[in-house]
């Protein structure tokens, strides 16, 4: 038996570390290693694909997204979470499962500046399917003056 340390890369995958182990903790570790696998991916490739406006943008920024989802029988809601340390958003989309639009267009307006972080999850009738992350940055005053 061997257990797994998570460990993720500049390029936004998981990659695991195995070390010798053989006890019941490790295999709680495999478990849950196993599951965020089988949810977590790549933001450009999978069922679930996020593409965004831009990396770097100017306070006040207007930000736009797109989510791109394969339809799924089981999918029944798109949440996406828009947070930093001055700004929070979330939403919830319902799903019709594999009815459900292939495009879902985001925007938002007049953030202020930091470092953003996009959450995009898919759940399904048994709970959470996949979810992709990404980040972006928007630099200025924290007051939120545009840069001149």
């Amino acid at each position: 038996m061997a257990m797994r340390f998570a460990t993720v890369t500049a390029a936004g995958l998981l990659t695991l570390t195995f070390v010798g182990a053989g006890t019941a903790v490790a295999q709680n570790l495999r478990r849950v290693a196993a599951k965020h696998e089988a949810v977590t991916q790549r933001a450009d490739e999978g069922p679930l694909r996020l593409r965004l406006g831009a990396h770097v943008v100017s306070a006040p920024a207007d930000f736009s997204g797109l989510v791109r989802l394969t339809p799924n029988a089981d999918y029944r809601l798109l949440r996406v979470v828009l947070d930093s340390d001055n700004f929070y958003r979330s939403s919830d989309i319902q799903l019709e499962g594999d009815r459900s639009p292939r495009s879902h267009f985001l925007w938002w307006r007049s953030l202020p500046a930091g470092t953003y972080r996009i959450v995009v999850t898919v759940f399904g009738t048994q709970g959470l399917r996949t979810q992709v992350t990404q980040e972006f940055l928007v630099v200025g005053d924290p007051l939120g003056q545009p840069i001149r």
